[in-house]
């Protein structure tokens, strides 16, 4: 035991080869691709598109709210980016 080498285990285990986790497989990626290039499609508006102020049940839903109703303000960010003047909301 007055040895300063460390002492050597034999040992008759082999070891295994070991598989690594791959947190994205060939489906998954797949079909990250299709949802990355259906949201890079970009929606333009063209001249057959129907104002929503001439829709009968939009015109019903929003006029349900007043102005200044939270509804309209977060419905008015989440289309036009900004919560818009109670005049343009209602409108």
């Amino acid at each position: 035991m007055s040895d300063s080498s460390p002492a050597k285990r034999s040992s008759s285990r082999t070891r295994k080869a070991v598989a690594r986790f791959d947190p994205i497989s060939k489906n998954a990626y797949a079909k990250m691709q299709r949802d990355e290039e259906a949201a890079a499609k970009v929606y333009e508006p063209g001249e057959n598109d129907t104002p929503l102020g001439s829709i009968d049940e939009i015109v019903k839903a929003i006029s349900k709210h007043g102005s200044n109703d939270e509804v309209l303000i977060l419905l008015h960010r989440a289309l036009y980016g900004r919560d818009g003047k109670a005049t343009t909301r209602k409108v």
